[in-house]
């Protein structure tokens, strides 16, 4: 009987072994499928100083002229199918009515988009939380709130084109009038999103997934789940999350951080799975110290990292 104990016992461990070695191996397998990031980081943070040295971004502005143009070609030249939506929305921090361009990029060409990928390209007209009063009318650079991005899915579009290793389809959305809003007032702010959200073009009606990304270039850059999107979304952000803590735990950090209005909430709104990557801890937002200097590679790259490794499980 002793004998027949032991020799089950050496069956379960040679069992166990053998499952365990499988795993291993499946796993191993499973990573190997994935391919490198080839995420380039100084060339993201490239985009970000280009973007910046037009100067700001505001409505109307030759600088917000020159960023809708860099966009385009630059998803144009990466095999994208691009198309600019117009509207018009009044804008109280610039107190009128302001025309919009919402700038739309899908892969592949002439496909219905699965999943969104999002940012806004505009910077806000006033300075109103600058530490001095006399700048807090003045227009900020927004090399964080604006800039980083934007400059995370243009380098994201060239890895898409380079690899051709994403197999489901994609738009790319930059959003107009994100942030020229006044005060607690929500309706003054995300124009574009909600004008986007209001009037789909037929190759964004059907997407199942939407990301936007904001405030993502932060040196010092911590991203918590946003609150409107754990709340809508909780296991498209964990999953996320899941993929980020690999890439970087310092950044991508497991706990709830604040709600904010952004361009995910119009959305939200109509019931679609729609989540916020943002860094909402940042002294220089709304100032005008939110500037190069303030931002890192390392940050977009961390960011960039996660959102590919996303889309090649997809």
């Amino acid at each position: 009987m002793r004998c027949i104990r032991k020799q089950i016992q050496f069956y379960v461990r040679v069992c166990v072994l053998i499952l365990s070695l499988l795993a291993m191996s499946l796993a191993q397998a499973v990573h190997a499928r994935v391919p490198e990031s080839n995420f380039d980081a100084e060339r993201a943070f490239g985009y970000l100083r280009q973007q910046v040295a037009f100067g700001p971004r505001v409505p109307g502005s030759a600088a917000h002229e020159q960023t809708r143009a860099l966009i385009l070609r630059t998803l144009s030249e990466c095999g994208f199918t691009t198309s600019v939506q117009e509207f018009e929305a009044y804008a109280p921090a610039m107190k009128q009515v302001v025309r919009g361009f919402n700038l739309i990029g899908i892969y592949p060409p002439g496909s219905r988009a699965r999943v969104i990928l999002s940012a806004h390209y505009d910077t806000r007209c006033i300075a109103e939380l600058d530490p001095n009063p006399a700048r807090r009318e003045l227009p900020i650079l927004g090399a964080n709130d604006g800039a980083s991005g934007v400059a995370v899915l243009l380098e994201l579009a060239r890895v898409i084109h380079q690899r051709k290793a994403v197999n489901t389809p994609i738009a790319f959305v930059f959003f107009d009038l994100e942030d020229q809003g006044l005060g607690a007032d929500s309706r003054g702010f995300c124009l574009g999103s909600r004008y986007l959200a209001a009037n789909s073009p037929p190759a964004l009606i059907d997407f199942e997934i939407g990301i936007n990304l904001d405030m993502v270039g932060d040196a010092q850059l911590t991203l918590p789940y946003e609150a409107f999107s754990f709340q809508a979304a909780p296991e498209l952000v964990e999953a996320i999350w899941e993929i980020g803590v690999q890439v970087d735990s310092a950044v991508f950090v497991k706990r709830k951080g604040p709600a904010v209005y952004d361009d995910h909430v119009p959305f939200l709104e109509k019931k679609k799975k729609y989540i916020n990557i943002i860094d909402f801890d940042y002294p220089q937002w709304h100032t005008s110290d939110d500037c190069v200097e303030k931002c890192s590679p390392r940050s977009l790259k961390t960011c960039g990292d996660t959102l590919l490794q996303f889309l090649y499980q997809q």
